[in-house]
């Protein structure tokens, strides 16, 4: 829970302290990160429950 009002608090302060243009910017490159993320995170797991069963 403290990681996502992280997330939260600086995505609230950057909205505050910068132009929306550059706002946008950021927030659709944070989101194709996020969607990198979760793919890693899928494509790594995948091999270990075909382990495990």
């Amino acid at each position: 829970m403290r990681f996502f009002s992280l997330i939260f608090h600086l995505l609230g302060s950057l909205r505050k302290n910068t132009p929306p243009t550059q706002f946008l910017v950021f927030l659709l490159l944070f989101l194709i990160l996020m969607i990198i993320g979760v793919i890693a995170v899928i494509k790594a797991i995948i091999p270990f429950t075909y382990i495990a069963l």
